[in-house]
């Protein structure tokens, strides 16, 4: 294992990504560099693996069935306000007030504003970086592209 994984093995990771392949994919990814991978194909049905567990870390897409991943954060952080989160998402203009989804409220802005996102496509090396930067909490500031 490499000096760069060494602080963040075995961390416990919630994926929740409706497209079962690429999340499958993904897990592997992750799972190589060290990390144990739970994952879920809705928000509703992230929620109740999260009830089951504890995560260090929980990536979650957007645009899903059932449950979407703005409502499933939403919840999540109504949870736990503390839990770390990572968008991957192929529509980032999702983030954004404009969608109708989001609410130009404060709470929103600071809830979604402070969160790390990844857009897709992206090379698995740049989400693996990212991972452990969130988990190291050494992630650079917001804006700045690893």
């Amino acid at each position: 294992m490499t000096e760069e994984h060494s602080t963040t093995a075995r961390a416990q990771i919630l994926f929740v990504e409706d497209e079962e392949a690429f999340a499958e994919s993904i897990s592997k990814i992750l799972q190589t560099h060290g990390f144990e991978v739970q994952l879920a194909f809705s928000g509703k049905q992230a929620l109740e693996v999260y009830e089951r567990g504890r995560f260090d870390l929980v990536i979650t897409d957007l645009k899903m069935p059932v449950m979407d991943g703005i409502d499933f954060i939403r919840e999540l952080k109504r949870i736990d306000p503390d839990q770390k989160i990572v968008v991957v998402t192929g529509v980032p203009g999702q983030l954004t007030p404009w969608n109708r989804k989001l609410a130009d409220s404060r709470e929103d802005i600071l809830l979604f504003g402070s969160l790390d996102f990844l857009v897709k496509p992206f090379p698995p090396q740049r989400l693996v970086r990212m991972v452990t930067q969130v988990l190291e909490g050494t992630e650079p500031p917001r804006g700045k592209t690893p």
